[in-house]
């Protein structure tokens, strides 16, 4: 099935105006997808919305919008309102500043796009994006989706003639390590054979990224318990292994650089 177009606009740089589309990156209909049934006659379940002060069940056209502003008081705002927030309803996507390629820390990452050029717009996509490559940079812009704002990030698409675009979070959308249990835990001297063992076992499972090497095993294997269980055949279910208690760290260290340096020479 041809990926549908998500978003159709145009890169705003200056004066330039480069009318691209976006196409989600992420395959969402690949993983495996269970339904909610009823335990007496196996039919799907329609799940509702319900109000617990009427007891009654309502239509999503009947539900309000409400800010919460202290316990059990909402302020209502409407679809309207809500919508009027938005300083702009051009379908664009302005360029704020260039930054460094890998500038970016990862956890501000949301959702990768793809960006492909209008016929329109060929000359000048390509442009832009060789321009990026040879300066080592990404651009940083606003981008309008499904009534919200987001920031994101646009560099080139390796081994290709695209783009790639990742929505970002915003800096107040993000944990700060003060907000995480036991983070600030005092740093200790390690013992210098350790690191060396720390190290070796690095090495042995060095290698480089070969993203098709790698399957969803969870996938494959309850696919093939379902494909069973469909036609009458049960898969005995296996118990879990138990994990192996290790006397102490520099044991457990020496036998995972030894397990690994013997699967490195028979691979």
């Amino acid at each position: 099935m041809s990926a549908r177009t998500i978003w159709k606009g145009s890169i705003q740089a200056s004066i330039l105006n480069i009318p691209i589309k976006l196409y989600g990156a992420i395959n969402s209909s690949n993983g495996v997808h269970f339904n909610q049934l009823c335990p007496d006659c196996k039919g799907k379940i329609k799940q509702s919305i319900g109000c617990p002060t009427c007891n009654k069940t309502l239509s999503r056209d009947q539900v309000l919008h409400g800010y919460p502003i202290a316990k059990d008081q909402f302020v209502v705002m409407s679809e309207e309102e809500i919508d009027s927030a938005h300083k702009e309803k051009i379908e664009a996507i302005p360029i704020l500043n260039f930054i460094e390629n890998g500038e970016v820390n990862p956890v501000y990452n949301d959702e990768p796009y793809f960006i492909i050029p209008e016929k329109a717009g060929y000359d000048l996509f390509q442009l832009f994006r060789q321009s990026l490559v040879e300066t080592n940079k990404n651009a940083l812009g606003k981008i309008i989706m499904r009534s919200k704002e987001h920031l994101i990030s646009i560099s080139p698409f390796p081994d290709s003639n695209i783009l790639i675009g990742y929505s970002l979070h915003f800096q107040e959308d993000l944990k700060t390590l003060q907000d995480i249990p036991d983070s600030d835990f005092p740093q200790k001297a390690i013992d210098p054979e350790m690191l060396k063992l720390g190290k070796q076992l690095i090495v042995n499972l060095a290698g480089k990224w070969q993203p098709e090497q790698y399957k969803d095993e969870y996938k494959e294997i309850i696919m093939k318990q379902i494909e069973a269980k469909a036609q009458g055949i049960i898969i005995p279910v296996e118990p879990k292994k138990e994990v192996q208690k290790i006397a102490s760290m520099m044991e457990a260290l020496k036998q995972a650089v030894s397990a690994t340096a013997q699967a490195q020479a028979t691979a």
